[in-house]
């Protein structure tokens, strides 16, 4: 009888499980004749642990679910809204602890503390950006280990300062893998088993040296890219060498194009990876509008945070398309966090703003915004491997 009804509710009753999530599976987590529901309902919280965060029952979730489902490395949810649910789900535990931080009793900070303290450690504070810092973490800054507070008050105000060595990186973003072809007649390598990825606390890499690429596509300045024309590639030029006009003192060689269906996180590593600085276009789908991204070093999948100054992100609107205006420019406002050199395990990142694979931008460490929107699918891509263009008279 119990098989049957959890094939009936699995098969026939799917939405209504999805509505009670977290009650179906708390008590299926009770008997182990449940077992084949247990499942079902660990199958939906894999897939989209959206679902339970976003239930009205969240505050009834068990600790222990919880902290299972923020220990993981891929991210469902922005860190910044991980957080505001956690701090919703401590206030709302028996007994409730009064929302208005300022008021605060040395009783409830006690309490708060030693309900929220198995998840501090799991989350990626460093990622959030300083106006949700200020906002929704400093708040609770009495909850927090004095230490991590230091830190994130030296991250925050300190131009310079870099995430601390133990800093867990970004969760990973969640997308299907895709197949496709590039210019490469590499073969993609199988992923290595990742290893835990550590922060730099000072950066200290100099400019990448560019290897020479043979029997790869190349150009200079003409074909000069199917996305962009030439005045917008001189632009780009200008920006690399930070002057407003003058001669083109850089070549771009073509890396990789092509759809961007046609992309893979290890088909990029495997052309894109050791060539020393690199330009990123990419193509908006629906839009037409570009956006794209500079690396003045090489992307060498090590899984730390690549300090920068010379890093820049960047869009121009599809109808300026022939010409140089209406171009959002952004340098990045935190050096020590300016690119994110993840594997394949990762995206492909300029510091928390622009993730390419997973299309989705947040103003965090660069200057000025660059988009409105919050989410984009890229159409077309081009990887440019840019060389000083060093002239003789």
């Amino acid at each position: 009888m119990v098989d049957y009804l959890q094939n009936y509710f699995i098969q026939n009753k799917t939405k209504w499980i999805e509505i009670n999530l977290i009650r179906v599976y708390q008590i299926s987590l009770n008997s182990i004749s449940f077992n084949e529901l247990q499942v079902h309902c660990k199958q939906i919280i894999d897939q989209d642990p959206k679902f339970i965060f976003l239930s009205d029952s969240f505050p009834t979730l068990k600790g222990s679910i919880l902290l299972d489902l923020i220990k993981r490395n891929d991210e469902f949810l922005t860190e910044i809204k991980i957080w505001r649910h956690l701090t919703n789900w401590v206030h709302e535990q028996e007994p409730p602890i009064n929302r208005d931080t300022q008021n605060w009793n040395p009783s409830n900070i006690i309490d708060f503390e030693e309900r929220i303290r198995d998840f501090i450690p799991h989350i990626r504070f460093f990622t959030i950006s300083s106006d949700n810092y200020y906002s929704c973490v400093r708040p609770y800054k009495d909850i927090l280990p004095q230490k991590l507070v230091e830190q994130l008050e030296r991250f925050y105000l300190v131009r310079e300062a870099t995430p601390p060595p133990n800093a867990l990186p970004p969760r990973t973003p969640r997308r299907l893998k895709r197949n496709i072809s590039t210019y490469s007649t590499r073969s993609p390598t199988e992923p290595t088993t990742p290893t835990e990825p550590r922060l730099q606390r000072s950066p200290s890499r100099i400019l990448a040296k560019v290897p020479i690429v043979v029997n790869r596509p190349s150009i200079r300045i003409k074909p000069i890219s199917s996305i962009i024309n030439i005045r917008q590639m001189k632009r780009i030029s200008h920006w690399i060498d930070r002057v407003e006009s003058g001669d083109n003192n850089n070549d771009f060689f073509l890396l990789a194009k092509g759809t961007w269906d046609s992309m893979t996180k290890i088909k990029f590593h495997n052309l894109c990876d050791n060539k020393g600085p690199t330009l990123i276009l990419a193509r908006i789908d629906n839009t037409n509008d570009i956006i794209g991204g500079y690396n003045p070093h090489s992307w060498t999948s090590s899984n730390q945070w690549i300090g920068s100054t010379e890093s820049f992100i960047f869009s121009f609107k599809s109808e300026s398309r022939e010409g140089i205006d209406d171009i959002n420019f952004s340098r990045i406002n935190n050096p020590n966090a300016a690119i994110f050199d993840g594997d394949s395990n990762f995206d492909v990142t300029f510091g928390s703003d622009l993730s390419l694979f997973s299309g989705e931008y947040k103003h965090v460490h660069y200057q000025r915004r660059i988009m409105n929107c919050g989410t984009f699918t890229i159409k077309e891509f081009e990887v440019f491997q840019i060389r000083r263009n060093i002239r003789t008279a």
